[in-house]
């Protein structure tokens, strides 16, 4: 934005708040006469002339207002906007969404805040989860239950949590369950599923005699855990706010959008992309 001065910042920045707000093209006579900007419509109108021929602005028609385009979009978004402070009402709100949600359930978390944002801005979201190529074990964690009860919990490197309750043929005391913790994260800890073959399996079980059983059960946590997701999963919440919006009174528009948000390998790659 270093070819942008103070006064194409402020006209840009206004513009696109009216097309925001109507959906139709922006003229230099309705900023003047709305946003107070100290200068003439004439003024305006020239330095609109400018942000359209560096790509901030488009005209699609020779006798209509100018639209923001992608490029002044992206200004609008990284440098224009306002910050808002959130009211207490919406404080809480985050605060019992995030609550309500077990620690470290990253998926899960991703999805009720998609509910959040929807919710707070009254607009269409959509968040893609990350993905999982090369997860590996970050740790894993037993914990008694009762004498014959255990919960296994595998944490890996992107905080996919899994969890499981294991039965146990006879008891453990807390001392062997905490060795057989120490053993399953000296043998695991930072292994993919590739790397988790049959010699480590087989060290494991022999380093864990008489509690095998636990090992056994923790393998399909770890399959459930590890397992390439090459594919982030998408997460979508308010797909009817775009009716509150007047660019989507048109059907033909709306249904356009509808059915884009059903593709779900395009909006993977516009989720991927980095703004270029």
């Amino acid at each position: 934005m270093m070819d942008l001065d103070e006064r194409k910042r402020h006209i840009l920045k206004a513009l696109i708040n009216d097309y925001i707000v109507t959906a139709e093209p922006v003229g230099s006579r309705t900023i003047a006469k709305r946003y107070r900007l100290g200068i003439s419509s004439a003024t305006i109108r020239n330095e609109m002339a400018d942000l359209e021929d560096m790509g901030y602005l488009e005209q699609p028609h020779t006798s209509a207002g100018r639209i923001p385009s992608d490029k002044g979009y992206r200004v609008y978004v990284d440098c224009l906007m306002g910050s808002e402070k959130l009211s207490n009402q919406e404080i809480e709100l985050i605060k019992n969404s995030i609550c309500s949600v077990i620690e470290g359930e990253i998926n899960r978390i991703i999805k009720e805040m998609t509910k959040v944002l929807s919710a707070l801005t009254n607009y269409t979201v959509m968040v893609m989860a990350p993905q999982t190529m090369n997860s590996m074990v970050k740790h894993i964690q037993l914990i008694a239950i009762d004498d014959l009860h255990v919960m296994a919990v595998v944490v890996t490197n992107f905080s996919v949590v899994n969890s499981s309750s294991i039965t146990l043929s006879r008891p453990i005391d807390s001392d062997k369950l905490m060795t057989i913790n120490n053993i399953l994260n000296d043998k695991l800890k930072g292994l993919t599923l590739e790397e988790i073959n049959l010699k480590i399996i087989s060290e494991v079980q022999n380093s864990v005699t008489g509690y095998s059983e636990i090992f056994n059960e923790i393998i399909p946590i770890l399959y459930k855990s590890l397992k390439k997701r090459d594919k982030g999963e998408i997460y979508l919440e308010g797909s009817s706010n775009i009716f509150n919006y007047p660019e989507y009174n048109a059907i033909d528009k709306a249904k356009q959008f509808l059915t884009m948000l059903d593709k779900k390998d395009l909006l993977r790659n516009l989720l991927s992309c980095d703004g270029d």
